[in-house]
């Protein structure tokens, strides 16, 4: 099932850095390093490497509502697509960085990345995912048994396919198409 509303939640979660109320919020920083190694036989060679160093995230179940009413979500084992809300980038390569040494060579630190990525309350929300039955109310939620595509996000179905997530694009279409053959079968069947 696709549905498209308004997020709501009476309890939601605080995002780090004061970014707001929000039903998911992911936060990581990224160190960004030059490390040179030496070898006997090829020399020195320097090479950039990215180390996330934190990768925090938390959810909580929350309803999304429409024009027809409302339905609950519980977010566990989504893909969750938020909105980027505070994103820095710190350069320390003009700082004294003393350099870390490593097994034959050293690693000096160049940046950090820090961003903070949320699905807002009070802002747009899209789900797709299966409806299911729990203590008799309906919740859309992630399929135990089938393996199809579970999507939480603060953009729309157009945003996500016309965006850079190939991987999620495939799912999307997948699970549209899926849903269209369904559709044509059950009217085949009732129609002959």
């Amino acid at each position: 099932h696709e549905v498209q509303g308004t997020v709501e939640c009476e309890k939601p979660l605080a995002a780090p850095g004061q970014a707001g109320d929000c039903v998911w919020y992911r936060f990581t920083i990224v160190e960004e390093y030059q490390e040179r190694t030496h070898h006997p036989r090829r020399g020195s060679q320097t090479r950039d490497v990215s180390e996330t160093v934190l990768d925090r995230q938390e959810a909580v179940p929350f309803l999304l509502k429409d024009e027809s009413g409302s339905i609950r979500v519980d977010p566990e084992g989504a893909h969750l697509d938020g909105k980027l809300v505070r994103g820095s980038a710190e350069d320390t390569t003009g700082n004294m960085v003393l350099p870390e040494m490593t097994l034959g060579g050293s690693r000096r630190l160049k940046g950090r990345r820090r961003e903070i990525r949320l699905i807002p309350v009070g802002g747009p929300g899209y789900v797709l995912g299966r409806c299911v039955e729990r203590d008799g109310v309906l919740v859309l939620a992630r399929d135990e048994l089938e393996a199809k595509p579970f999507v939480v996000s603060c953009r729309s179905e157009r945003e996500l396919l016309a965006g850079h997530e190939l991987g999620l694009k495939a799912k999307l279409l997948l699970a549209v198409g899926g849903a269209v053959l369904g559709a044509a079968s059950l009217l085949a069947a009732w129609g002959g």
